[in-house]
């Protein structure tokens, strides 16, 4: 089943979109891709990176923002089907 995150789907596209926080990551855009898909890596909860509070501070900035980002709101591992994907 093909699903996606859409706390962290919606973070990177106010944070610019895929390539621009690829970018200040030093990153691939395929990894932030992946993140959109199942969510931040583990490394974020074992405190080897901290990519959450770079895409927070992006989409901080974005006057048009739709909420106020922080690191825990970003860490979901919710994701949800994405209707009429198949696997």
């Amino acid at each position: 089943m093909n699903t996606h995150n859409p706390i962290v789907t919606q973070a990177v596209r106010e944070a610019g979109g895929q390539t621009a926080v690829a970018r200040a990551l030093n990153l691939h855009q395929p990894t932030v891709f992946k993140w959109t898909r199942v969510g931040l890596p583990r490394t974020e909860w074992t405190g080897e990176t901290n990519y959450a509070a770079t895409i927070c501070d992006m989409a901080n900035a974005n006057p048009d923002r739709s909420r106020r980002w922080t690191k825990d709101v970003l860490r979901t591992r919710e994701v949800e089907p994405i209707e009429g994907v198949s696997a």
